[in-house]
């Protein structure tokens, strides 16, 4: 097996920007120092830029990059592919333009093209132009998700949510007055019940809910019903729609004892 790059030097170029979901530099370096590794490369320097767009090359690591070049000899820049360059067309050839006269090439490791020769650099060409315009298409989609989410209450940045559901309060503490539970609550509210008890927990005011729904003549009916069933103790469930039910019951019986 023969090694093109034994025993030349590099550069290690990473970046990363806020568009890079779950990416960090250690697993760019990383990917880097094994292609050093496979080929026989001595690192000279790594610079990063982290948190940086890739639409300009004014950032701090790649300035710092292209002095270390003009000072010192290398053969090699190594980025894991060309958007960690450069998103732009023309900001990838004056890139190029600028490192060739220091005998430096460009190389990646993801893609094995040499993209200062012939059809390879339009290839480099076109895959930088890629880049670009995803990127664009995301900062598109990002906006539309943040207008979506300010019409409609959503998450930031998430085009598809829930509308926010406005919670009275006092309504709230009407159904429990109403010795309604949570869910039913939620349901004559028409808000789900997690949102509701989340909302309730954020007021401070779920124990009181809690307390002021134990403390209605629903209750009292139900342990009526659990005194006349002969199970003194056992709890039945205090919704509305079981007790009602219940209540017709026990007024039946009496009509029929008179």
């Amino acid at each position: 097996m023969t090694f093109p790059y034994e025993n030349m030097t590099a550069v290690l170029y990473v970046r990363t920007s806020t568009d890079d979901k779950g990416q960090i530099p250690a697993m760019q370096m990383e990917d880097m120092e094994r292609w050093c590794k496979q080929n026989k490369v001595n690192i000279a320097e790594i610079f990063i830029d982290e948190g940086y767009t890739g639409g300009n090359l004014q950032r701090p690591g790649m300035m710092s990059m292209l002095g270390f070049l003009a000072m010192n000899k290398v053969n090699i820049v190594l980025a894991q592919d060309c958007t960690r360059i450069s998103r732009d067309n023309d900001d990838m050839e004056h890139f190029l333009q600028i490192i060739k006269p220091f005998g430096t090439v460009l190389r990646y490791t993801t893609t094995n093209i040499n993209p200062e020769d012939g059809l390879e650099k339009m290839i480099n060409y076109m895959a930088t132009s890629q880049g670009e315009q995803w990127r664009k298409q995301h900062v598109i989609k990002v906006k539309k998700g943040l207008k979506y989410a300010q019409a409609h209450g959503t998450k930031s940045g998430r085009s598809i949510g829930r509308p926010k559901i406005d919670i009275d309060l006092d309504l709230v503490m009407e159904c429990a007055d109403n010795g309604y539970s949570v869910a039913k609550a939620s349901n004559v509210l028409g808000c789900s019940r997690v949102t509701l008890h989340d909302h309730l927990k954020r007021s401070g005011l779920l124990n009181d809910y809690y307390s002021r729904c134990r403390k209605t003549s629903l209750s009292e009916t139900t342990d009526l019903l659990n005194t006349l069933s002969g199970k003194q103790g056992t709890s039945i469930p205090a919704e509305k729609d079981i007790v009602s039910d219940s209540n017709k019951e026990v007024f039946d019986n009496k009509d029929g004892e008179q």
